[in-house]
């Protein structure tokens, strides 16, 4: 309309572009569409600053078909999707990761709640804590060989159960697996637990004048 200094179009009219009307802009009455009809890209581009996206609601990017990219919600999350399954969702307090995070390092400052255990971080001392969800005793699992499953025969395992007995132990597939306790970042070796048996690599202080070795009994 010259008057109003615009193009109008009345609802459902499209403006129409390219030699094989390969751009169509129109509006329906309640939406309106920018569609690109070719397998070629359509670019929105600003060679000076920003762009800017704004809605009176949310956000969503999704492909022709219909499958979800990001859901940018008002006054709410933000979500990231993989082949239409929801993975990353911001809230509030943070954000929930579905399935597996692969990262080449990780800095926490504060808490790390796994599910099985607490991990903090507080001035002057961290702390770990492992806990069981079902009465059934905690363990920290050391698994040697390439799978990890803590499984096979090759392994290491702190446990404390529900009698708050603290216990120690190694297995191998040899079935000689050995106890060892170093001293000088690691590098003195001063204890070896094997089977039934105890190697110290130095020598015992005790904290009295006598020493007693109780044969029948085995302890000393």
């Amino acid at each position: 309309d010259k008057s109003d200094n615009a193009l109008e179009f009345a609802d459902d009219a499209k403006a129409v572009f390219g030699a094989g009307s390969d751009l169509h802009v129109w509006h329906t009455g309640s939406e309106s569409v920018i569609r690109n009809t070719t397998s070629g890209h359509l670019y929105i581009q600003n060679s000076g600053g920003d762009i800017d996206l704004q809605a009176e609601d949310n956000i969503l990017l999704k492909n022709y078909d219909g499958q979800t990219y990001a859901r940018f919600m008002e006054d709410g999350a933000s979500e990231l999707y993989f082949d239409d399954a929801l993975k990353l969702t911001t809230s509030n307090t943070g954000a929930t990761l579905t399935g597996t995070l692969v990262a080449d390092g990780l800095t926490v400052n504060g808490t790390v709640n796994a599910g099985f255990g607490v991990f903090t971080q507080s001035t002057g001392q961290s702390t770990v804590r492992i806990g069981s969800g079902n009465a059934g005793g905690a363990a920290l699992v050391l698994d040697g060989d390439s799978n990890g499953d803590g499984a096979g025969g090759d392994y290491a395992f702190i446990t404390h159960n529900t009698d708050g007995d603290l216990q120690i132990a190694a297995d191998n597939p040899n079935n000689d697996a050995e106890i060892k306790f170093l001293t000088s970042n690691a590098a003195t070796l001063a204890l070896t637990l094997a089977g039934a048996n105890a190697t110290f690599a130095g020598g015992l202080t005790v904290d009295t004048n006598t020493l007693h070795v109780d044969a029948t009994n085995n302890r000393v």
